[in-house]
């Protein structure tokens, strides 16, 4: 299994650039920037990380149909791919309320809007020429005025039947959110489904899992470092995957209620919660955690913030102590 890490850009972008390199020295694969909220720019924080690494991927993680055109965005990405020599990545979702809400955007018609943004994003960043009319998008004899970079993986970040199906389908990948390793089962059956329906069985496909990964000496440290980065995936987290997971949406009401209020929101996340969404504990615990994912299926792990009290130095164990033995 593979080791990410996931950076919300809510820190100097030469803070997490320098994390980047860590990571890379450290034996991770990927690293990935969340593209919410109005925190620093996705595009500028990746470029310096693209600038400042040679082997690591990098792109969204994950970025919205809605608030730029695929064009756009297809640009943006092929230009990264070739300042990074064929390193970037790319991972799309709906869009979360922190970034459609302040803009008064709603996320309409998901499914065809990511569907149609990835057939233009895919031929776009291939140097294809593209025209495409539809009721969501509008392309016209559109065209990359240099060469492309070569094939930039495309996941889906998403947790829901359809939605799965449909990476299975289109996508390289899916990008999970935090999801129990109880589901993680279920999830492959969906996406096994979509790759059966458009005839790519044999192809590789990858199963990244972005989880809130805290560790520390201390168990008790490490959940309450967890617990306010876990408030909106909770909030925003379907009835039936929570009872997968042994909750159910009365559970998860207290938090709902208290927000936007997330430090009030934070208390009512449970112990119990913690241990289901997220990898948190002593390194040896969360070591053990991430094997049962990788045994369950998913081929990496995406470590979110807040990683721990000394992000260095865990970053720097994993790659000791899980990367090196596995």
């Amino acid at each position: 299994m593979d080791l990410g890490l996931l950076f919300i850009p809510d820190k100097k972008i030469s803070r997490i650039t320098m994390l980047s390199e860590v990571a890379e020295e450290s034996g991770f694969k990927y690293v990935w920037v969340a593209d919410e909220n109005f925190y620093r720019d996705v595009y500028i924080t990746l470029t310096s990380i693209a600038i400042s690494t040679s082997k690591i991927f990098l792109g969204p993680g994950c970025t919205n149909p809605y608030t730029r055109h695929p064009a756009i965005t297809a640009l943006a990405m092929a230009t990264l791919n070739e300042l990074s020599d064929g390193r970037a990545i790319f991972a799309i979702g709906s869009g979360g309320i922190n970034i459609l809400n302040p803009l008064k955007l709603t996320a309409k018609k998901p499914l065809k809007t990511i569907e149609d943004f990835i057939k233009i994003f895919k031929k776009i960043t291939r140097g294809e020429k593209v025209s495409l009319i539809s009721d969501i998008f509008s392309v016209e004899n559109l065209q990359l005025a240099f060469p492309s970079s070569g094939e930039i993986p495309v996941y889906i970040a998403c947790r829901g039947p359809k939605m799965l199906e449909l990476a299975g389908k289109v996508a390289e990948g899916v990008l999970l959110g935090s999801v129990p390793l109880e589901y993680i089962r279920i999830a492959k059956e969906y996406i096994e489904r979509g790759k059966s329906i458009a005839g790519r069985n044999s192809e590789k496909f990858e199963i990244a899992n972005s989880i809130i990964f805290s560790a520390s000496n201390d168990r008790e440290k490490a959940f309450e470092l967890a617990k306010p980065y876990l408030v909106y995936s909770l909030a925003a987290t379907p009835e039936y995957i929570l009872k997968i997971a042994g909750f159910s949406q009365k559970d998860i009401n207290p938090i709902i209620k208290a927000l936007p209020n997330e430090k009030k929101a934070s208390e009512e996340i449970t112990k119990e919660m913690i241990e289901k969404f997220a990898i948190a504990g002593t390194i040896d615990e969360c070591i053990n955690k991430m094997k049962a994912y990788a045994n369950a299926g998913v081929t990496q792990i995406v470590c979110s913030s807040p990683i721990g009290e000394n992000e260095e130095e865990i970053i720097e164990l994993l790659g000791k102590k899980f990367l090196k033995r596995n």
